[in-house]
């Protein structure tokens, strides 16, 4: 059996190198192929890219240099410097201008397109092909999928992140001018949003399908019955300990040796306890007021070390981005599992990293009247759910002497469900992973 993974970006990296060290590690497959799609993206995965050469013996394959004609690559370049054209300030010339940008993409892939045609032509019948999704309308692909299908290829979608919401309603989005019918007609055709392809099933994290998945609906998503809930790989202890740490369980794990005197000398003010606020993409529902006032009060709390995280693509808030910011000294770009390793408590309220930090022992404070959404930490009470700002204060000047602290039965009960699966073993959620091989 040939296995074939694209990835584009670090998160989906993140995601899937579990998936790709168990079948070569474990499993001993042989033939596996890892593809990136955008260089640009996954290129800067220096740790995963020296896991995978170093440790599984394997290397990620360029797409467009590998797989693409020498006039498929002239095509794109055309198309990259289209895109960095400046638009006009117009509205209306502006959406002329999309258009014609959107245009020029949706002809370049398609002139380009008959390379992955040829790639898949050329894959063994009994070939498995994994990708994340949110792509199925992007090059390369939509062909990849359109081609898999033609020839009766198992195309498989991976998860590339996990949304902690339980709240459909999750993100600020502007309503069309059109029914949401109409406007997904309109859209497709003017600009080539959706797909009308799926991947063959979508491996998902738990409580996914009625949640993030559903919300993809405004978007023309119709494949909810392809979606299967199985588990988080990546923040799996088993997966910490050798991705992250090194554990003599697992030899030749790389290490990932956090100094916390030296490295965090900068941000060591005082004695007190360590705490790592990760923000999240604004476009969550977050009031930017409240962020704002909240990054205050920790700026001036006395008796603890602040780290603030930014999201990697949640742009930059507006009270970060000033020249005289208060807040500059607090930031830090160190990986995110570097930070958990110092940090005694974590702040967040929209991302996926809170879970690691319950699997690591961290005490998780959801600042929850920062947005209008709720998350799966506070529905299991895995969290300290900081009503208002006032609570925030008095749990930091009172930590760790305060009263109601998440017990460690509804933690260990929360990652059994959510990052195993309810699985019994490490090895169980892998085989949901790449059930595959058993067929």
């Amino acid at each position: 059996m040939k296995i074939i993974i694209f990835i584009r970006h670090f998160n989906d990296f993140d995601n899937v190198l579990p998936i790709v060290d168990y079948l070569i590690r474990v499993k001993r497959q042989k033939d596996v192929e890892i593809y990136g799609a955008r260089e640009q993206g996954y290129q800067t995965s220096n740790k995963h890219l020296s896991y995978v050469l170093n440790i599984l013996g394997n290397r990620v394959i360029s797409f467009t240099n590998t797989c693409l004609t020498n006039t498929d690559r002239i095509l794109l370049r055309i198309d990259n410097r289209v895109k960095k054209i400046s638009q006009p300030n117009n509205k209306f010339l502006k959406f002329l201008f999309s258009i014609f940008n959107i245009t020029i993409t949706r002809f370049v892939n398609y002139l380009i397109s008959g390379s992955v045609k040829r790639f898949v032509k050329n894959l063994p019948e009994n070939t498995i092909i994994m990708a994340d999704f949110g792509n199925e309308a992007q090059f390369p692909y939509k062909y990849l999928i359109k081609y898999c299908h033609k020839r009766s290829i198992t195309i498989l979608s991976y998860l590339h992140g996990y949304s902690i919401f339980s709240n459909v309603d999750s993100y600020r989005q502007k309503s069309p001018m059109l029914n949401s019918r109409l406007n997904r007609i309109v859209q497709s055709f003017l600009f080539g949003k959706y797909s009308k392809d799926y991947y063959d099933k979508y491996l998902v994290g738990i409580q996914q399908r009625d949640t993030y998945m559903s919300s993809l609906n405004h978007d023309g998503f119709t494949a909810q019955s392809r979606v299967v809930e199985v588990g988080l790989p990546r923040y799996t202890k088993e997966w910490i300990y050798r991705f992250i740490k090194k554990d003599s369980k697992f030899d030749n794990a790389p290490v990932l040796n956090v100094n916390k005197t030296d490295k965090f000398r900068k941000y060591k003010k005082n004695n007190g306890k360590n705490v790592i606020l990760f923000l999240s993409n604004s476009k969550f529902n977050v009031n930017e007021k409240k962020l704002s006032e909240t990054m205050h009060l920790l700026a001036s709390c006395e008796n603890i070390n602040l780290i603030i995280k930014m999201h990697t693509r949640g742009g930059t808030p507006e009270l970060i981005r000033e020249v005289d910011s208060n807040f500059s000294q607090y930031l830090c770009d160190y990986d995110s599992s570097e930070l958990i390793e110092w940090a005694d408590i974590g702040l967040a309220y929209g991302t996926s990293m809170s879970i690691q930090m319950l699997v690591e022992g961290l005490t998780v404070v959801v600042p929850s009247y920062i947005d209008s959404n709720t998350t799966i930490l506070e529905d299991n009470k895995v969290c300290i759910n900081a009503l208002s700002l006032d609570f925030l204060r008095n749990f930091l000047l009172n930590y760790p002497s305060v009263k109601d602290l998440p017990n460690e039965e509804s933690i260990n009960n929360f990652i059994k469900k959510f990052v195993y699966g309810d699985c019994d073993t490490y090895n169980d959620l892998m085989d949901k992973f790449t059930y595959f091989l058993d067929e």
